[in-house]
């Protein structure tokens, strides 16, 4: 009877060792869960989002931290903060509409760099007006785009036109309907960015610039506050489609992951891949790292690829380094590319283990219903009792909720961040 009650006392002893990332996160996140911030409590939800008992544990710690005006965290309200909660409990589908109009109400005007051209396409030559509180301009545009008065492809709006642009309004009216006006800003180093562009003879042309401080009444702006304002507000109707402050500010993972979510391009990847390290990181950091590979995520680009490696073999049994936060940031960033362990496991495409049902393509049991490696469900096929997995023959189709970007119905070919 000693030797059995010895042995279970060193059974006991022993250390509780993690196998892999996601159960060292989990654990180590309750164990910490009333010291943990904004960042690491919105991080986590995000990373443990396949399993909604886990992740609502951390969303409802968030959610305690919540100031009743709508901003993060209680009674030290910051920009970043509150937009790193509300992107989180949007993906999430969280009420947020408080957050968002307290981000949207947090904005200021920043000085836009850059020099200011109007370009006006038509297939036939076409005059212009150009018109401003205190000049007006007549300009002929040729077939080739060519301004007759400016001797050049662009109306600089400052130079030729000698208009004071952003700081006034111009009006531009057209004689011919088939006309596209572009506004566009030039950086100096031959960089030329699209601010607006719209199909109609009679617009006019603002260009307010906004950015976000460190808190809501800061008189400076702040890089990565406004990277994260601009993520939060995505899809919203405070969307943005550019911001120049950004654009001058950008230096990290951060900054060049809300330009490519905002802007929808490949030029701000083209901007990140080289500031990273060749074996994938940035500046070995997980968090920025985990950014990074959100932001080229589905790129063509190869950097991409190292840098879902170097997550990878970072991510060991105390997660990242021991870092709730990188950890909690890079399996969110592996969403849809989940850790792969080594050996048979559930999610390398082949009924090989005690308990699987089916695996990926090895569906025959369920054809296209096998649960994913990351649900509650992994590697099982449903239940066909009509319960919670729905068994049975329906399926849904899957609904485009995406926000369009409409066109100004104002006939304003509005520049501004937020409208």
């Amino acid at each position: 009877m000693k030797r059995g009650v010895l042995l279970l006392v060193l059974i006991l002893a022993l250390p509780v060792v993690n196998a892999d990332p996601d159960s060292w996160l989990i654990n180590e996140s309750k164990d910490e869960l009333g010291t943990l911030g904004v960042l690491e409590l919105s991080f986590v939800s995000l990373a443990t989002a396949d399993n909604p008992t886990e992740s609502k544990i951390y969303l409802d710690a968030l959610d305690r931290q919540k100031d009743s005006s709508g901003c993060y965290p209680k009674g030290d309200c910051t920009v970043l903060e509150t937009a790193v909660a509300t992107y989180a409990k949007r993906i999430l589908n969280g009420e947020v509409q408080d957050s968002i109009e307290w981000l949207d109400s947090a904005k200021k005007q920043s000085p836009i760099q850059g020099k200011w051209l109007l370009q006006i396409e038509s297939n036939v030559q076409t005059s212009c007006t150009l018109k401003s509180p205190s000049k007006t301009m007549n300009v002929t545009i040729l077939e080739d785009r060519l301004v007759l008065e400016c001797d050049d492809y662009f109306v600089d709006l400052n130079t030729c036109a000698q208009m004071s642009f952003p700081t006034n309004d111009i009006e531009v009216t057209c004689d011919e309907q088939g006309v596209t006006i572009s506004l566009l800003r030039s950086t100096g180093d031959s960089t030329y960015y699209l601010e607006g562009q719209y199909e109609r003879p009679s617009v006019t042309l603002s260009a307010v610039d906004v950015c976000y401080g460190r808190e809501k009444n800061s008189p400076d702006c702040h890089a990565d506050s406004t990277a994260w304002t601009l993520l939060a507000l995505d899809e919203t109707e405070f969307l943005s489609t550019s911001n120049p402050f950004l654009d001058s500010e950008a230096s990290t993972p951060l900054h060049y992951f809300a330009l490519r979510a905002i802007q929808q391009d490949e030029q701000s990847l083209d901007e990140l891949s080289p500031k990273l390290l060749e074996d994938g990181s940035f500046e070995d950091d997980g968090y920025q790292t985990a950014l990074a590979y959100l932001a080229l995520k589905g790129s063509s680009l190869e950097k991409a690829a190292s840098v879902k490696t170097w997550l990878e073999d970072e991510l060991g049994e105390n997660g990242i380094d021991g870092k709730i936060l990188d950890t909690a940031a890079a399996l969110y960033a592996l969403e849809g590319t989940p850790f792969i362990p080594t050996g048979t496991y559930c999610g390398d495409g082949i009924i090989n283990s005690p308990g699987e049902e089916c695996d990926g393509a090895s569906d025959d049991s369920c054809p296209g219903r096998c649960g994913s490696s990351t649900s509650l469900q992994a590697c099982k096929c449903p239940s066909t009792g009509g319960g919670e997995d729905g068994g049975g023959d329906s399926t849904e189709s899957p609904v485009d909720d995406t926000p369009t970007r409409d066109e100004d119905e104002d006939a304003v070919l509005d520049c501004r961040i937020n409208r």
